[in-house]
């Protein structure tokens, strides 16, 4: 019975040591890690990037949303450019006073990317051999991070054009397509031409509504295709159109605006494009 009692208070004494090593804050790795850089995501104002693959990117932020500058004036997609920014508080694993005559050990000589945040200046190189943990430049300092954020830096910069068709336009007045148009009268009322018989005016709204929350799967350079079909949108406030060319491809569809070339994959183009149906047969 004693021998019984004081295996199970040794038991007891392990089970509590164990609990206190694993919950106490110095052998908490993660804890003990510090970021990247000093910065918040939220603090960010101005994003530059450039990479092997891609031309140089540029972001502003313009109240609270985010506005691409260059290559293209356009609004950003707000998702990607989150997820880029998870970089400026990244945990470094390690770092060291940068040997400015070893640069290409580091795949410093030909970086991956470079990342201006602020003013804050990043230069992505290679991988270490072992963990494959990235080669980080900040200044003076080399930092070793998780390999998470290539995908991001050599993206190029159609990835982070907004995937929404009509991201900071007004609401839609007028849609034309090849085949038939849609125009909001003074009253408030939706018209169709050519008419469709039986079609009520809650069908005219909803093909509207569809096409003002349409949003690209893809978003790739494009160029409109001599003698393709227009679809031409007016807008509450703007005197001039936004024109898209129509290409059509097997099971989608390709809006391309021509003054950017770029063009908007919709996996629904097809039946944005077809008319709306009438409630009766």
């Amino acid at each position: 019975m004693k021998r019984g009692y004081l295996n199970l208070t040794l038991l007891v004494l392990v089970v509590v040591l164990s609990a206190a090593i694993w919950l106490s804050p110095t052998t908490d790795r993660s804890r003990a890690l510090t970021p990247l850089t000093p910065l918040s995501p939220g603090e960010v104002s101005s994003i530059q990037k450039s990479s092997r693959q891609a031309p140089p990117l540029r972001l502003v932020r313009v109240g609270n949303r985010w506005r691409m500058t260059e290559p293209y004036d356009l609004p950003a997609n707000e998702k990607r450019v989150e997820q880029l920014l998870t970089v400026v508080s990244a945990p470094t694993l390690d770092q060291f006073p940068l040997p400015d005559q070893r640069l290409s050990e580091f795949g410093l000589d030909r970086p991956l990317a470079r990342l201006e945040l602020n003013g804050t200046n990043l230069v992505f190189g290679g991988t270490e051999p072992i963990n494959h943990h990235r080669y980080v430049q900040s200044g003076g300092e080399l930092h070793l991070l998780k390999d998470i954020y290539a995908h991001h830096l050599m993206a190029p910069a159609e990835a982070f054009v907004s995937p929404w068709l009509f991201a900071g336009q007004s609401k839609i007045t007028a849609l034309q397509t090849p085949d038939w148009r849609l125009v909001r009268g003074a009253d408030g009322h939706w018209r169709m031409t050519p008419p469709v018989p039986g079609l009520s005016v809650q069908r005219l709204t909803a093909k509207i509504d569809s096409w003002q929350r349409a949003q690209a799967t893809r978003i790739e350079a494009a160029e409109a295709e001599p003698g393709s079909h227009t679809l031409e949108i007016r807008f509450e406030g703007r005197p001039d159109p936004l024109r898209f060319s129509i290409l059509e491809r097997p099971d989608a569809v390709l809006l391309v605006r021509p003054e950017f070339g770029l063009g908007y994959l919709l996996s629904d183009g097809f039946e944005l494009l077809n008319a709306p149906r009438g409630d009766q047969p």
